[in-house]
């Protein structure tokens, strides 16, 4: 009488030891005073009502056994209708319960006007924006993607600080219920940890933020699987029989990071980049402060709409792929595993461009073939290792190491690799830097105080 009447929600494998029952029901401060044999009984009458069959989902998003996108608080049917959750925590009109260990989803969802928002995210921006919202739409129906080609890309947010990565990544995030910016790649991080919070989304993106080798869990070489939708991970099961336990990957991963991390040729050709930098800032400022007074609830309305209308989106993308990357490829984009990279991307943007139809001078097919030729420059490169340290030198000051002439950059090795804090294989970098263009030889030299051997590169020299 002094608490009232309490619900209390158990699992079948609560019934199977006293202990674990008694320590439920003292959760809710209730005691329980029978033994093994009355728990049994129990159970048994409990069972004899007839409960409702309740599936469990593993992940938020696309549930692939019910065809349905289920979310904390609502619910996506085949047909893209609604549904609110029970006021029991289930949706038992489809014998659902939301996954529940994603506590940042957006829960409830206000009206927005789609048009407009894609007017001031392109012009905050611009085609950027609208490419990398594509990725985000293009994800959200990864699965029928993948059914078709067998792969799925990722997604690369890189460039100069300050320049309003971030900020779009946690608004595409909110567009799609999850209330975060992503997920931060820092060295506390478990490795077991960042994979299963992976493994948490399925057709919805997880953002790695920051993440550097050396200082991360992250295995940047593991994304080489992960494109074909490999295992996360599998080990042995706590059992004396042959099995084991498979961490699924069924979402999709977009790096927001200053620098890129991927430095191998097979790396490169699966990642979509978009490079940022702070030119022309003040030109967008305006568009961005308006893109900044979306609600959280407001944004959620965008995937909203396009959830709504996943039928259109299904039966659309393949065919707006296959058309986009034959069309790169005529362009001459010769790899193909880049054009459908790409064409992936723009398709899901394409998609809700054509369905809404705001108000654009936009050349979104332009510049994703202006993307996907770059990419392809950047990763013909064989000189992997060399490519990457004259990258993370850039920035770099002379009591780093690194000199700059008007054309000559000077480089004392010990120095520079030293304050990058990276580990190098130094055979092989130094056979490959030998071989870049512009390597001019080691000499002696006295620009960093005494005399030191150092390593010389002609560089373009600064036009005034």
């Amino acid at each position: 009488s002094r608490e009232g009447v309490n619900t209390i929600r158990f699992k079948g494998a609560d019934f199977s030891a006293l202990n674990d029952f008694k320590s439920k029901l003292l959760q809710y401060r209730l005691v329980f005073f029978g033994n093994g044999s009355d728990l049994t009984y129990f159970a048994e009458y409990l069972f004899k009502k007839k409960p409702i069959k309740v599936r469990e989902c593993q992940a938020l998003g696309y549930d692939s056994m019910s065809d349905c996108y289920v979310l904390n608080k609502f619910l996506y049917d085949k047909g893209g209708k609604h549904y609110p959750i029970d006021k029991d925590g289930y949706f038992h009109q489809h014998r659902l319960k939301p996954f529940s260990g994603q506590d940042k989803s957006i829960t409830r969802i206000d009206s927005v006007d789609v048009a407009k928002f894609i007017q001031s995210l392109h012009g905050a921006y611009g085609d950027k924006g609208l490419l990398a919202l594509g990725f985000w739409v293009s994800t959200t129906f990864s699965h029928v993607i993948f059914e078709k080609f067998g792969f799925f890309p990722f997604m690369s947010f890189h460039g100069d600080p300050h320049c309003g990565k971030s900020d779009l990544t946690t608004t595409l995030n909110r567009c799609f219920f999850i209330d975060s910016e992503g997920l931060a790649m820092g060295s506390a991080n478990t490795r077991k940890g960042e994979l299963r919070t992976i493994s948490q989304k399925s057709s919805m993106v997880t953002a790695m933020l920051e993440g550097r080798k050396g200082h991360s869990k992250f295995d940047y070489d593991g994304v080489l699987p992960l494109y074909n939708r490999n295992s996360l991970q599998v080990r042995a099961q706590t059992t004396n029989d042959n099995q084991v336990h498979d961490l699924k990957f069924t979402g999709a991963l977009a790096f927001v990071q200053n620098h890129e991390q991927f430095i191998s040729k097979p790396a490169k050709e699966r990642v979509v980049s978009i490079h940022f930098t702070d030119e022309g800032l003040d030109d967008t400022y305006e568009a961005w402060q308006h893109l900044k007074t979306y609600s959280p609830e407001q944004l959620a309305g965008i995937g909203h709409f396009i959830l709504s209308s996943r039928a259109y989106f299904e039966r659309e993308i393949s065919k707006e792929i296959n058309e986009t990357s034959d069309y790169l490829r005529t362009k001459g984009v010769m790899i193909d595993r880049i054009a459908k990279n790409h064409a992936v991307t723009y398709a899901g943007a394409s998609l809700l461009l054509e369905l809404v139809k705001p108000k654009l001078e936009d050349d979104l097919l332009g510049f994703t073939l202006q993307s996907a030729m770059s990419k392809t420059e950047t990763a013909r490169s064989e000189l992997l290792l060399a490519d990457h340290f004259l990258e993370c030198i850039d920035g770099l000051i002379e009591r780093q190491g690194v000199y700059k002439a008007d054309d000559s950059l000077i480089i004392h090795m010990p120095t520079a690799m030293k304050a990058m804090n990276e580990t190098w294989n130094k055979t092989e970098l130094f056979d490959q830097l030998k071989i870049v263009d512009g390597f001019a030889g080691k000499k002696v030299t006295r620009v960093f105080g005494k005399p030191t051997e150092c390593w010389y590169f002609k560089i373009e020299k600064p036009t005034l």
